[in-house]
């Protein structure tokens, strides 16, 4: 009588979907970036927690630029719930920009020390339009949650001003060291009063757009991007 083999955590586990696998790899990474860095090794540290060959990291087909876009997917999302839940009712318009670029911003806090390598792999050719992309969208869901439903020739450019915005303020975030980033939220402050009193854009047009369209000029505001680029 032989004694059973024992089953091993393998990459390709038939209860577990790839997809469902990778993001949980990609989820446990999160734990390990501040430490190892945006990079394979945090992705291999990450296997070795949930129990699985570090071999297993290569479902990450493109290794930790998919770590990036993961965890920008996920705080897309957690934005849309959190600026949601505010009175924005009673809020003025650029108030409800600088929350919301504040919102989102504020969840990379906690791995500050090593995003600068994380805005770099976003920044290699071969991943900007990807990224791009999922800059793009934050400053859509941005304005449209603070009541931008609108279509009209400014779309392109009241979303490409607060990423703009944004961009800046991140980059101004990491060599922040001020209590709370209270600098940071202060430079945020300046941006958005130059980018309101630069154009006329903030007046919303009554010309709903709609779902389908909204994605589109997205990814034709991405394609400029590109092409500048």
């Amino acid at each position: 009588i032989f004694a059973p083999i024992p089953k091993r955590n393998f990459c390709m586990h038939y209860r577990e979907s790839d997809e469902a696998l990778k993001n949980k790899i990609l989820q446990a990474a999160l734990l390990h970036v501040n430490r190892v860095g945006w990079n394979d090794k945090a992705l291999a540290l990450a296997c070795q927690d949930l129990g699985y060959s570090t071999a297993a990291n290569r479902i990450v087909s493109t290794g930790a630029i998919e770590l990036v876009n993961y965890v920008t997917d996920l705080w897309l999302h957690r934005l849309e719930e959190d600026f949601k839940n505010l009175p924005l009712e009673e809020m003025s318009l650029k108030e409800r920009l600088k929350r919301g670029v504040q919102i989102r911003l504020s969840y990379q806090i906690p791995y500050l020390n090593t995003w600068h390598q994380a805005i770099a792999l976003g920044s290699n050719p071969k991943n900007f339009t990807e990224i791009a992309d999922k800059l793009m969208k934050v400053s859509d869901t941005i304005w449209y949650i603070s009541g931008d439903n609108s279509f009209n020739l400014n779309w392109y450019g009241k979303r490409l001003a607060l990423l703009g915005v944004y961009t800046s303020t991140e980059l101004y975030m990491l060599t922040d060291k001020s209590v709370d980033y209270k600098e940071s939220w202060n430079f945020l402050d300046r941006r958005i009063d130059d980018m309101m009193e630069a154009r006329s854009y903030v007046n919303l047009s009554l010309i709903h757009i709609s779902e389908p369209t909204r994605q589109a000029e997205i990814s034709y505001a991405v394609f400029c991007l590109k092409k500048k680029n």
